[in-house]
């Protein structure tokens, strides 16, 4: 299920998720062209881990800024 959200500022459409030790997202900004799929490991957990929700956002908003 594709959703609406707002990445580094910019108004995006996609999907995200987690499980245990992985967390995803992929998004796309209509407006721009411009969209991104990141892959990354995290912590042996659930989501919810602050450190790598951080790690996250900071690199979303560069990806979007540089979109």
């Amino acid at each position: 299920m594709l959703f609406e959200d707002t990445k580094g500022g910019k108004s995006v459409v996609g999907h995200d998720g987690a499980d245990k030790g992985v967390s995803t997202q992929m998004f796309w900004n209509p407006t721009t062209k411009a969209g991104y799929v990141l892959l990354t490991n995290t912590r042996d957990q659930l989501a919810n881990d602050d450190v790598a929700d951080a790690a996250m956002t900071r690199i979303t908003d560069k990806l979007m800024e540089l979109g």
